[in-house]
Order: structure tokens, then C-alpha cells, then sequence
């Protein structure tokens, strides 16, 4: 199992975050994902396979705007309608 570190500020706001999204689910036994929807299920799914692909892309885009994490994160996988 691969596991992830960082602060228990930044560990309770990403979890406060990810809850309000509906994407994961607290519970007893902790945190676990659980997105609401297929939409949510299959942004998650591109977000996964874009990190397998370029991982300094989406972490450059995680950490770019510290005031604003969530929106920079988010714009950066806007689709644009042709």
C-alpha cells in the first residue's frame, strides 16, 4: 500500500475539501473514496492516468497558487468545448 504524508492541518482541509466534494466518505473504519457520481468517478479515473503520465504537470498545478490550491487545481483540467 502506498501512502501519502503532509501535516495534520493539510490532512484535515484535504479531507474537509474532499468530503464537501463528494468524493470520499468518512466512516469508522476512516477515510475512504466513494465519488457520488460517474462523472466525479471518471474525472478522478483522467486525473490518475494524467498523473501516471505527467506527474510534475499536476503537482505543478496542485501547488501553483497557495491562496487558491482547489481552483488552480481544478482549471487545470477544464475540457474546452470545440
Amino acid at each position: 500500500m502506498r501512502e501519502l504524508r503532509g501535516s495534520e492541518e493539510l490532512v484535515s482541509e484535504s479531507v474537509a475539501i474532499l468530503g464537501a466534494a463528494g468524493l470520499i466518505e468518512l466512516g469508522e473504519a476512516g477515510v475512504r473514496y466513494r465519488p457520488q457520481s460517474g462523472e466525479q468517478a471518471a474525472l478522478a479515473t483522467a486525473l490518475v492516468e494524467l498523473y501516471g503520465q505527467k506527474p510534475l504537470t499536476v503537482l505543478k498545478a496542485i501547488f501553483a497558487s497557495p491562496s487558491d490550491k482547489i481552483r488552480s487545481f481544478s482549471d487545470a483540467f477544464l475540457f474546452q468545448k470545440k
